[in-house]
Parts: C-alpha cells; structure tokens; sequence
C-alpha cells in the first residue's frame, strides 16, 4: 500500500509524483501527467473504472494518444464505462506491470 497521503497532482503541480498522486481531468492534472511521462517514461499510473476493472500502464504508454478522459475511455474502457480514478501506481499495483 501507500504511505502517502492522497493529493491531487493539481493543488501542487511541481512536487514530485510518487505514490498518493491522482489526477483529475482538470488541464493541469493532463500537463502534469504528461510531463512526468516525458520525465519517467516507466512511471506505473493505476486507472480504475467505473465497472470495476483496473489497469496499471507505464506513463510514457498512456499518454502517447493522449491523456484525455475520453481518449483513456477510447484506447482501454469498456463500451459505457467510466473513469473512476487514475493516480500513481503503489507498491501493489507495480506487480501488475511485470
């Protein structure tokens, strides 16, 4: 698990992302994001949907079509499904990428 604290990436946009970050769908959230793929292109980020499902992909990964709520439906949501969260991966989601 996380020994952070949940924050949003876009209450303080250049503290350094690490376990306990989420993102919104807010312009700061997606530049946020984007930029810490350019940075740590492996980053794990956990997405979460609505229907239950859980995706833990590489930062670089995620953005490379764009990092749009409607863009990360289209690449890896189910038809009528919906985005609960997307944050920085834990300990426990990283097992997911190996």
């Amino acid at each position: 698990m996380c020994d952070t604290t949940r924050w949003a990436a876009h209450d303080d946009p250049d503290r350094a992302l690490e376990c306990g970050a989420v993102f919104c769908g807010c312009l700061v959230c997606e530049t946020v994001l984007s930029t810490a793929a350019l940075c740590d292109p492996e980053l794990p980020i956990a997405i979460r949907f609505g229907r239950a499902s859980r995706l833990v992909i590489e930062a670089g990964v995620l953005v490379a079509d764009g990092v749009s709520e409607r863009d990360l439906l289209r690449r890896f949501g189910e038809p009528g499904d919906w985005i609960r969260e997307v944050r920085v991966a834990n300990s426990r989601d990283r097992h997911a990428l190996a």
